[in-house]
């Protein structure tokens, strides 16, 4: 894809440009490097994989270097069956950070896809305080301010830890995002997550919701069950999942079809385990979202949490329509927010208490 802005652009210390299939080695090393061979993502860390990402040219990869050394690097991965951009994938050399060098990286990022035209949505995931506040920053520069809207409930594990981040998104003000709201409010209107929410750049409006359960796209495994069929895609170093949909004829169908692509995938001599799964309910089946959220009632009381709300989340034909984010987890490990705790505590209280 023909990108719309200038392929180079200097700064006072370092380079930034598109990635092109010829950095892929160097780029595989910086994440390496910088996370300790432990990055989740096998997109990053195989450079045969990112020479093909880089060259299919849909994503939009950004790299900073110094002197033709690769040192830091950022990812508008596209997500076209959802007309969104995910920004992530974040690296940069610890000698080359605190200079506002990665600053730079996320705003030539962002300007990217701003510039497409393929798009409204566009989210990511803040694994420090500190990453928040970039994600801010640079939102507020290209005129989309971000509201932080939940955590992703500990998904990838960091040796003795897992690790929390915040979930941010905005939209791209010129697409005129319409939102439809859920008949029945999920959040009261009076928090402060629902106050920050109306400050996003959509355009509110009435209707009906789709039928989908659940919200999701490019499922990698479906899992049929006696209780009803999942489909999911998997973070194999992590261990965990993000359910794409789910069908059940009730409920409890559901959250029994869940259930059982976690208890199979734990079985002795499976070759992928699952800790941990997030699933994104449309936020008109407080049924469902009800049922996941109540304890099981096979004694062992698991079940699922709320630890979010996306509003326009989900698109479908010409409208978008919000979500629930409900994760559950099979270990112990102590969840660590990395400095955002306040940020997540306000999330949280937003949040109807019997669910989170």
């Amino acid at each position: 894809m023909t990108q719309t802005m200038a392929s180079r652009a200097a700064t006072a210390d370092i380079d930034i440009r598109f990635a092109e299939a010829d950095d892929a080695e160097q780029i595989a090393e910086l994440y390496d490097r910088v996370y300790d061979g432990r990055f989740p993502i096998i997109d990053c860390v195989d450079p045969q994989r990112i020479r093909r990402i880089i060259g299919s040219g849909e994503h939009i990869w950004v790299i900073g270097l110094d002197k033709g050394r690769v040192v830091g690097s950022s990812v508008g991965t596209a997500e076209r069956d959802n007309s969104a951009y995910e920004f992530g994938r974040a690296a940069v050399l610890p000698e080359y950070s605190g200079n506002g060098h990665f600053l730079k990286i996320f705003a030539y990022t962002g300007t990217a896809a701003r510039e497409r035209m393929d798009s409204d949505l566009v989210y990511g995931y803040a694994r420090s305080e500190r990453a928040r506040m970039l994600y801010s920053f640079v939102a507020d520069q290209i005129g989309n301010p971000i509201a932080w809207v939940g955590t992703d409930g500990g998904m990838h594990p960091n040796g003795d830890i897992r690790e929390e981040h915040l979930i941010g998104l905005t939209f791209i003000r010129e697409r005129n995002t319409i939102r439809v709201l859920p008949p029945r409010p999920f959040l009261d209107p009076e928090s402060a997550l629902a106050r920050h929410i109306t400050e996003l750049a959509v355009v509110t409006t009435e209707g009906r919701y789709p039928a989908a359960i659940a919200a999701g796209h490019g499922a990698e495994f479906t899992h049929v069950s006696a209780h009803g069929r999942v489909s999911y895609s998997l973070f194999a170093p992590s261990r965990a999942a993000i359910v794409s949909a789910v069908q059940g004829g009730s409920p409890a169908d559901v959250r029994r079809a869940l259930w059982d692509v976690v208890d199979s995938a734990n079985r002795p001599g499976h070759p992928a385990r699952i800790l941990h799964l997030t699933v994104h309910v449309l936020a008109d089946k407080t049924d469902v979202i009800a049922e996941l959220c109540a304890p099981s009632r096979d004694g062992t009381g698991r079940r699922f949490t709320v630890n979010g709300y996306l509003p326009a989340w989900h698109r479908d034909g010409d409208a978008r329509y919000d979500c629930v984010v409900l994760t559950t987890r099979v270990d112990d490990l102590p969840r660590d927010l990395l400095g955002a705790e306040e940020t997540a505590a306000e999330i949280y209280l937003s949040l109807p208490a019997d669910l989170r």
